[in-house]
């Protein structure tokens, strides 16, 4: 009796630690753009060259998710993510991106935001190190409006954001529900079988 109540205490924190989550993610370069230990940025605006200035951050990070303000959303989970861009109709410097549920990124997690014209064109926060575990809200506010560092203030507007990072299976409650189930089985089991 003691196994099987043990199994059941268990079982129940097994549910419970698939809904553990790290608090939302709030970037504002106007206030963290400094120090540069967690961020990079630059003027280029080709997305190869960009491709290949973040390279040695992001390891074997892969692009899974991109949306583009006015068009579409592209990549392997452009499903399980959403992005509203904000502030302007027009010219947002605002966004929010929610995770929709299903698969989602990590633990290996990068951001880009961008924009065609703003000095920095584009910047790179490391969201692993941030504790963003892929289902958290990120706040993005400020972008690309007049920049304090460069005398260029002529500002701008983001053009796109984009995740990068790697997936790892993540258990769903359903799964834990058959191996809780399974276990109780199993002590049940024994029980009949010591008796």
């Amino acid at each position: 009796m003691r196994t099987f109540k043990l199994l059941l205490v268990l079982c129940g924190l097994l549910l419970f630690a698939t809904q553990v989550h790290a608090i939302p993610v709030t970037l504002d370069p106007t206030t963290d753009i400094l120090p540069y230990d967690w961020t990079i940025n630059g003027n280029d605006h080709s997305t190869n060259v960009i491709r290949g200035l973040v390279a040695p951050y992001i390891g074997t990070a892969e692009s899974l998710y991109k949306a583009n303000f006015g068009g579409v959303e592209e990549g392997d989970l452009w499903d399980n993510y959403t992005t509203v861009f904000s502030n302007t109709s027009t010219n947002p410097r605002n966004a929010l991106i929610s995770h929709d549920g299903g698969a989602n990124i990590g633990p290996v997690a990068w951001l880009i935001v961008k924009d065609g014209d703003a000095v920095p064109n584009w910047y790179l926060y490391n969201l692993t190190d941030l504790g963003w575990t892929g289902t958290e809200t990120i706040t993005l506010q400020n972008f690309f409006i007049d920049n304090p560092l460069t005398s260029d203030n002529d500002g701008g507007s983001i053009s796109h954001v984009e995740l990068l990072g790697t997936t790892a299976p993540v258990p769903e409650p359903a799964t834990m529900l058959l191996f809780g189930a399974g276990l109780i089985g199993l002590a049940g089991f024994r029980r009949k079988f010591k008796k």
